[in-house]
């Protein structure tokens, strides 16, 4: 799913020209010269591959599925999470999910700085991963921001947690477009829910956000324009979020299902029999 060691070097574990990265390029040379189908997850991703090994016969992008099992609710089921959490009517701005070091989340939590104190919305972390401790010490040491962090939710539970958030927050590090696919995009708009992007606008997710209108996105580093953006996402009437979440669901249904794309991954395996 990451590709390595393009990761380890873009996070300055290993040094590019180092003894252990030539190595493992090497046998990842022979590894993708071998295979019968090579499945990357998406065009930056396979651009990073076809770097690796020229002329790679059958390349094709599949991205991840959402586990649409787990996100589906009963008409009749009410959720509850909101009122366990006494969140009221708030605007619910949620980041769900690994906080992985690898996508930094810190214009996200400086920009709360310019709402202390206000109780009209609410950025909830959701998850764990060691990006968790820098979100903790954020609300340790800023009290008055609008910042809130939870654990892990069970997987019985997630459409749940997840159906709570107006808006979900994504991050995509610069240094790690081609390396990594984050994919909590897709279990958010199979829900239904609108994205905001913290990322290069040169990304697969900045693709998706603008092929589908289901979203806004914010670059690293740009503090006073997330600022901006939490406001007028915490201010806009309620519909313009509900037809961007719209717009995400029919995306899952006509491109991302689980089905779909389980299925064009089980026909390639089964052609290569």
């Amino acid at each position: 799913m990451d590709l390595n060691p393009d990761q380890a070097i873009a996070v300055g574990v290993v040094r590019r020209n180092s003894l252990s990265v030539k190595v493992y390029n090497f046998f990842q040379y022979l590894v993708l010269g071998s295979a019968d189908t090579v499945v990357s997850l998406d065009r930056f991703m396979l651009q990073r591959v076809n770097n690796k090994k020229n002329n790679i016969q059958n390349h094709l992008i599949i991205p991840p599925w959402p586990h649409e099992n787990h996100l589906t609710t009963s008409s009749k089921e009410i959720n509850s999470f909101r009122d366990e959490h006494n969140w009221g009517d708030k605007r619910i701005f949620m980041y769900s999910g690994n906080h992985s070091l690898v996508h930094p989340l810190d214009t996200f939590l400086q920009a709360t700085k310019k709402f202390e104190s206000e109780n009209d919305f609410l950025m909830a972390f959701i998850g764990g991963g060691l990006g968790k401790l820098n979100v903790e010490e954020w609300i340790l040491n800023n009290p008055k921001t609008p910042v809130i962090s939870l654990p892990y939710q069970p997987l019985n539970n997630l459409h749940q947690s997840l159906s709570t958030a107006d808006i979900h927050l994504v991050s995509m590090g610069d240094n790690m477009i081609g390396c990594v696919h984050p994919c909590k995009i897709y279990s958010a708009m199979s829900i239904g829910k609108p994205i905001l992007l913290l990322g290069n606008l040169d990304n697969h997710i900045t693709e998706i956000l603008e092929e589908y209108d289901i979203g806004w996105s914010v670059q690293h580093g740009d503090i006073e324009t997330m600022a901006t953006t939490l406001r007028y996402l915490r201010d806009v009437d309620k519909n313009i979020l509900v037809e961007k979440g719209q717009n995400a669901k029919k995306a899952i249904d006509s491109k991302f299902s689980q089905k779909k794309l389980l299925d064009k991954f089980c026909y390639l395996i089964e052609r290569t029999q």
